[in-house]
């Protein structure tokens, strides 16, 4: 049967676990809200030798036609909107400072069917557009509802990337 999870709270740059107790380490669409300097040092110093580190993300294929109007929409709302390190290729900063050994990227393209109003009520737990929308927020997720087709669902195309790697030899 499965293990026994055990939950703590801590953060990626300070996870209160102790020292080399665990075989990996991922982040799931959060590496690039932590200071990945501090969160890298982190994952050395709870991963066991030889463990292993990802990070993946879930991208929306911005090139679909209805995900370019919802782009749209946002930038003319949020003239300097950002995704940040989102959806950049983090190899370079995982190779800095020979942490780990060769970094191998895996990709996949799926999609899925959301009901109308659940694919709008999810942008509300997009956490970097509500960051920079501020006090426009709710304009914005207005302004996207608009641009959403009536029909019943909303078929999204996504890419999911995931980085990973084990631990160099120390």
């Amino acid at each position: 049967m499965g293990q026994a999870v055990t939950w703590s709270s801590g953060s990626g740059e300070r996870t209160g676990l102790p020292d080399q107790s665990v075989k990996a380490a991922f982040f799931g669409s959060s590496f690039n809200v932590v200071d990945s300097n501090k969160a890298l040092a982190e994952v050395v110093r709870i991963v066991v030798p030889g463990g292993g580190f990802a990070c993946m993300w879930n991208h929306r294929d911005v090139d679909d036609p209805l995900q370019a109007s919802i782009e749209k929409t946002i930038t003319s709302l949020i003239s300097n909107y950002d995704y940040g390190t989102r959806r950049s290729d983090p190899t370079p900063t995982l190779q800095e400072g020979g942490i780990f050994g060769k970094i191998r990227r895996l990709e996949e393209r799926f999609d899925v069917s959301f009901p109308r109003a659940e694919f709008i009520e999810g942008w509300r737990s997009h956490a970097t557009l509500a960051r920079q929308a501020g006090q426009k927020f709710e304009e914005v997720i207005e302004a996207i509802g608009a641009v959403v087709p009536t029909a019943d669902t909303v078929n999204v195309p996504y890419t999911t990337n995931i980085w990973w790697s084990v631990l160099a030899d120390a």
